[in-house]
């Protein structure tokens, strides 16, 4: 603080005493900022989005004025319909409105007072404003009207929030709002993760390209002009040249393999006895498969229909049409024998590791390190590119990891979703120890796919008889449990099949089912008929479709006046296309949907158990978790409960023989998580002490008596592990003449190991590697191999 207020005792202290605490205070802050932070004008906050046809919502922000801060605590709705017209009045005419921020002070929070009137002691009572603040308005700025419209001029004393462009119906819904990001303050966090990326890059390969670009000068300057496209494309491909930058300069050969998958292994080898995925590490020494079920199969709390898990659930009618006032007959459309796909529920699987621990401050060099490599692993192992736009949302997916952990310091898992369409996880625990945080990080992979229902698990059946369907959009999320048709008249045969399936422009996909059910001809009743199907998710905001399939001539009641808007009835024709049943109206009938009475219940599964014990788990469940629910897989030791669906550590501390298992179902009344029983299991393991890795028999270009093979480790502990390097050539093992350490200074967990061989002439050589760990459970993950011949 540049000036404070001095007070003594037995002063008079005066308001100008005490105001200038806070003046002082103000002072120094708008200082602090204008010299630290910035003294252009920028924003925070303020994010704007559509929330009408001509009307935008501008999220709570802050104005930075250089110094003062102004802020503007709630949201703020600009509707363009009131006031000035700023809609344009011509159709193909636009408009840029510009969304602006100034600052200015305001006396606010009017309070009652006392105040002394005279030297008698009288006081009177006086409304005054008690709050000084710093407000940051916000306000509109209209551009010219034009069919190419361009931005309005904006006054010295403003800066934009965001840009809005009209047409004459309102607010554009594609691209219609563009944030004025170049007026977004930065924060010290994106600044740092900026320079952390290209201090990388130029670590990496900074010094090569140089060279090359200076080489590569001196040669074109000696070519003739049409070889130069030749040189834009050398230059194109300078990334490829990464995996050089540890390469020897004497070397003739250099081959590459991070572990990411079993192509560079000889899995066939004899001893061969290792794991390679996400790095190589140790086998299992033993593994068991059982199935997810109930201890007790009547357990009240959950509900199994055709093996769909979910909590117990009464039903609750989301869509009826009723009041028929017309009928259709079935058999007046085309028989015909459909095949039918059905679908099943997403499939999610949870792999759950033991730790490697790393040491070292919150933001250190040690914990980013570790977190850039894990993600960059699950980034290329999901298909993901090393360079481009696909690293640059890669980059910006890390730098949000990263800033999270720094943030938070606590337990927590982390997901990047790769460009396979998968969700790629890993979890990191701290724990403090004597002033340093000890992160644990764990390879948590929690794999689930994008849609709601898979059609890599798919059962084709066929349908016979007419195929009528009643299309419809509902707007939330729910579970279908029943579907309900009305009939006015019934024939002497033929059962009413119920299917529900996606609809794509519009119409039903019969290869897309995601649940059926059937109503036998005996049970049909003239008035409503209900069809209990398999619990079946329905999306919100998607299309879907009721098939009703019969061979009975059985007669539909229909509903006339287009009463149900959000969809349409089609009947299948001979060619197996849909068409629009005209002047019949909707089909009468109701969708019934799963209503929760708890929103959180433990529901104990049989318990897990594996002989001489366990350390790792592989949990596989055909399950869907919508957004705002949660499924968590907890196993009891010792008599606490862990989540290792969630990656808590110390779940199978001890390698336990028998562990008690549960699902904990997490959400509202309306929705809820739920699972396939029938197509849910546990691979129970226990990782071995010691490992074998043979690779594939590496060919050289020429014959060598110099082979070195160099190995990136993590989770290194010189006191508990061992690691053997040994060459075959011509079947023959060759051990090493020498293994040489390199530690990271900062992190003595990641090691480099290099080993140097002597072999005779040879143009052909096997990598093998040998791990071994004492029995306290701590492992290490191997996650390079160089194999370098000069």
């Amino acid at each position: 603080m540049q000036r404070s207020v001095i007070f003594r005792d037995d002063q008079v202290v005066t308001t100008a005493d005490l105001n200038n605490g806070a003046t002082f205070t103000r002072e120094s802050m708008d200082a602090l900022i204008t010299d630290a932070v910035s003294n252009l004008r920028y924003y925070t906050g303020f994010g704007v989005t559509r929330s009408g046809q001509a009307e935008v919502t501008v999220a709570p922000g802050r104005y930075w004025g250089g110094g003062p801060v102004y802020q503007r605590a709630t949201s703020t709705v600009f509707n363009f319909l009131t006031g000035t017209a700023y809609l344009p009045a011509v159709s193909g005419l636009k408009r840029i409105v510009a969304i602006v921020t100034t600052g200015e002070t305001q006396d606010t929070d009017v309070q009652e007072r006392s105040f002394q009137i005279d030297d008698e002691g009288n006081f009177e009572p006086q409304s005054v404003a008690m709050e000084r603040l710093r407000y940051a308005r916000l306000e509109l700025v209209p551009g010219a009207v034009a069919a190419s419209p361009v931005k309005p001029t904006i006054d010295a004393g403003l800066i934009p929030v965001a840009y809005v462009t009209l047409d004459n119906n309102g607010v554009l819904e594609s691209n219609g709002i563009e944030q004025a990001v170049d007026y977004r303050l930065p924060s010290v966090e994106s600044l740092k993760q900026l320079i952390a990326v290209i201090q990388t890059w130029r670590d990496q390969i900074g010094q090569i390209i140089d060279t090359i670009q200076s080489e590569l000068i001196t040669v074109k300057a000696s070519i003739p002009p049409r070889i130069g496209q030749l040189l834009l494309d050398i230059l194109a491909r300078i990334e490829s040249l990464e995996n050089l930058t540890k390469r020897p300069a004497t070397a003739v050969q250099t081959f590459v393999d991070q572990f990411i998958s079993e192509d560079f292994s000889d899995t066939e080898a004899s001893g061969y006895s290792a794991k390679v995925d996400f790095g190589l590490t140790f086998p299992l020494a033993a593994s068991a498969i059982q199935p997810v079920s109930l201890v007790n199969p009547l357990d009240a709390k959950v509900k199994t229909v055709n093996n769909i898990m979910l909590p117990a659930w009464t039903e609750k009618q989301r869509v009826n049409v009723t009041g028929g006032d017309g009928e259709l007959s079935i058999l007046q459309y085309p028989v015909s024998t459909r095949s039918t796909v059905q679908r099943f529920l997403t499939r999610t699987v949870y792999e759950y590791e033991d730790f490697n621990n790393v040491q070292g401050r919150n933001g250190s060099p040690v914990l980013t390190s570790v977190l850039h490599e894990v993600t960059t692993r699950l980034w290329v192992e999901g298909g993901g590119a090393t360079s481009g736009e696909g690293r640059d949302a890669y980059e910006a997916a890390y730098g949000e990891i990263a800033a999270q952990v720094h943030e938070s310091g606590i337990s927590k898992i982390f997901e990047i979703r790769t460009p396979d369409g998968e969700t790629r996880s890993f979890s990191v625990f701290a724990q403090n120890s004597y002033g340093a945080t000890i992160y644990n990080y764990r390879r948590v992979r929690k794999i689930t796919s994008q849609e709601p229902y898979w059609d890599t698990v798919t059962t084709t059946t066929s349908a016979s008889g007419t195929h009528v369907s009643q299309t419809t959009r509902l707007a939330t999320d729910g579970w279908l449990t029943s579907i309900e048709f009305e009939l006015s008249q019934i024939a002497a045969s033929g059962d009413v099949g119920v299917l529900i399936c996606d609809a794509v422009g519009g119409k039903p996909r019969l290869d897309s089912v995601i649940g059926r059910g059937t109503v036998a001809v005996a049970d049909l009743v003239v008035g409503r008929n209900k069809a209990v199907i398999n619990p079946t998710f329905i999306k919100g905001g998607r299309n879907f479709a009721v098939v009703l399939v019969s061979s009975g001539n059985h007669f539909l009641r229909t509903k006339s006046g287009n009463t149900y808007a959000q969809g349409d009835a089609f009947y299948l024709d001979d060619t197996g296309a849909w068409q629009p049943i005209q002047n019949s109206g909707d089909l009468c009938f109701g969708l019934n949907f799963a209503a929760f009475s708890q929103t959180r219940i433990e529901v104990q599964m049989t318990s897990l158990e594996l002989a001489g014990g366990m350390s790792t788990m592989r949990l596989m469940t055909a399950d869907r978790e919508p957004d705002g629910t949660q499924l968590i897989w907890e196993v009891q030791r010792a008599g606490k409960w862990y989540q290792v669906s969630e990656g808590e550590p110390e779940a199978f501390s001890g390698s336990p023989n028998l562990v008690a298992f549960r699902a904990v179902f997490i959400g509202t009344q309306d929705l809820m998580p739920g699972f396939d029983v029938s197509q849910s299991e546990v691979q129970l393991g226990r990782v071995a002490d010691t490992f074998k890795h043979v690779a594939v028999e590496r060919d050289l270009d020429a014959a060598s008596t110099s082979i070195q093979l160099h190995y990136e480790v993590q989770g290194w502990d010189a006191d508990a592990h061992t690691l053997t390097p040994s060459i075959v050539v011509g079947g023959s093992p060759v051990a090493a003449d020498s293994v040489t350490a390199y530690p990271e200074p900062s992190n003595t967990s990641r090691v480099r190991f290099v080993a140097v061989f002597a072999p005779d002439s040879t143009s052909a050589f096997t990598p093998v590697l040998d791990g071994e760990t004492d029995t306290t459970g701590n492992y290490f993950v191997v996650t390079e191999r160089r194999d370098i011949s000069f």
